[in-house]
C-alpha cells in the first residue's frame, strides 16, 4: 500500500499514459485514413492466401482498383466552370466506435 506522499509522487498523466498504453493495450487517438471495402477485402484475402497464383491475381486486382480509384479522385479534383464547392470540417463531431471501412460507419 502506498503512503500519501508516494502517491502524490507518482500519480502524473505520463504514469496513467503509460499505464493505460500498455497494461490496457489501449491507445489515444483517431485513425488516420478511411478504407475502401473493396480495398479491405484485397488486403485480407491476399495476407491469408496461400496459392501463389492466385495471391498474384488479387494483387494485381487490387493495384487495378487502386489505379481507378485514382482516376475517379482525379476527376473530382477538377474545377468544372460555373461550380461552387462548399466544405465543411466535422472534427469535433467524432462517432464511438472508431471505424476504418467507409461503408460499415456509413450503413449504421
Amino acid at each position: 500500500m502506498y503512503k500519501e506522499r508516494d502517491i502524490q509522487a507518482i500519480a502524473t498523466k505520463a504514469l496513467f499514459r503509460k499505464v493505460f498504453n500498455t497494461e490496457f493495450n489501449l491507445g489515444f487517438g483517431s485513425s488516420k485514413t478511411d478504407i475502401c471495402s473493396t480495398c479491405l477485402q484485397f488486403q485480407e484475402k491476399i495476407k491469408f492466401e496461400t496459392d501463389i497464383a492466385k495471391k498474384t491475381k488479387l494483387m494485381t486486382s487490387k493495384q487495378v482498383h487502386s489505379l481507378q480509384a485514382k482516376d475517379f479522385y482525379d476527376v473530382l479534383k477538377s474545377k468544372p466552370a460555373g461550380v461552387i464547392t462548399f466544405s465543411f470540417d466535422c472534427q469535433k463531431s467524432q462517432p464511438l466506435p472508431k471505424l476504418h471501412d467507409q461503408s460499415t460507419y456509413y450503413s449504421r
